[in-house]
């Protein structure tokens, strides 16, 4: 799995993503230090989010403002302020980046058994709490003034709410870019513009834990089972393959290559493409062996080779399976 997602970028972009959310954490710690300084409550409120706490602000922010205008180096961290200042930036990262660490998941997802089956699922609960939950805690804030914020103050905090529906509408653009390059012509074929909604809101603004639900939905006429949508895809899969096998055996008929068509695409996830992405792992560690395993592992993930596959074994889909408003046009029943 780690030479799959070094492969992939994953890796790369997360470590990439942690370094320039190290050095924004440190100029948004320093802002947050100055305007403390000037008896900020609502610095002081985010100063106590990244584990310093409320009686400390003021010691901390001064501390902040001398040393080295705001932006520490690595000789000025001594001393328990050093100390709480290491403790925000580390929060700061692991929350930008989404790590989603015990504190975001349910316990159950903690026991290995739990791991295995909410592995695809981990993500969602960090950007549950982590966005969805704080920036709703903050609306509500904002609302009450119980604390007696300033006008400008409760703007700001209820800003970040308002940004959630920008996430979705960019999740779109970019699903829809990625699923034409690599997603599977069938499935797009099928999509109707509410599955795309559906879709965007799961990939920008996911909602732990009714995301696996709702994907159970609007994934259900692709032939997604309870099974792979809530448990993540290995043990799916396995599920959904073994059913395809059953029914090849049981359910064929011989006027159509429905059945031949589903379990082809079936050997290709649980055996042509997960032997790939094992053979891949050898690929010689220089920059042009790392491409060529940067490539092979999309296409064999890429939904248009996989479709390539089952036609060249289980024949072309027949139209007839198509659904009416996406047939061909002057196709007619024989």
């Amino acid at each position: 799995m780690d030479a799959f997602f070094r492969r992939t970028g994953l890796t790369q972009w997360t470590e990439a993503t942690r370094a320039g959310s190290l050095d924004v954490g440190r100029v948004f710690l320093r802002r947050l230090a100055l305007e403390a300084k000037d008896g900020g409550k609502l610095a002081t409120s985010y100063l106590a989010e990244l584990g310093i706490p409320k009686e400390r602000a003021a010691a901390f922010s001064e501390w902040l403002a001398r040393t080295n205008d705001g932006m520490p180096r690595t000789v000025d961290l001594k001393g328990s302020e050093a100390d709480l200042y290491r403790v925000a930036i580390r929060r700061f990262v692991k929350q930008s980046i989404m790590n989603p660490d015990a504190t975001a998941k349910p316990a159950w997802m903690s026991h290995p058994f739990g791991a295995i089956a909410g592995q695809l699922q981990s993500f969602n609960y960090a950007f549950f709490e982590n966005v969805w939950k704080r920036n709703g805690r903050m609306l509500g804030e904002a609302w009450k003034n119980a604390d007696g914020y300033t006008l400008s103050e409760r703007a700001r905090m209820a800003a970040p709410m308002a940004m959630m529906p920008l996430l979705a509408g960019a999740a779109f653009a970019i699903g829809e870019a990625r699923d034409a390059l690599l997603g599977d012509p069938n499935r797009r074929m099928e999509e109707e513009g509410i599955d795309k909604a559906l879709k965007a809101a799961s990939r920008g603004a996911p909602v732990a834990p009714l995301d696996p639900l709702l994907n159970y939905i609007s994934a259900a006429r692709y032939r997604r089972g309870f099974a792979e949508s809530f448990s993540g895809p290995y043990l799916g899969k396995i599920s959904r393959g073994l059913d395809a096998a059953r029914d090849y055996a049981l359910k064929n008929s011989d006027s159509t290559n429905t059945q031949e068509r589903r379990l082809a695409g079936e050997v290709w996830d649980l055996v042509i493409e997960p032997t790939a992405n094992l053979l891949l792992t050898a690929t010689p560690a220089t920059t042009l062996g790392r491409a060529i395993a940067a490539a092979g592992t999309q296409a064999a993930g890429a939904g248009g080779v996989r479709d390539e596959f089952v036609e060249a074994v289980a024949g072309p889909r027949d139209p007839r399976t198509i659904p009416l408003n996406k047939r061909p046009q002057g196709f007619q029943l024989p």
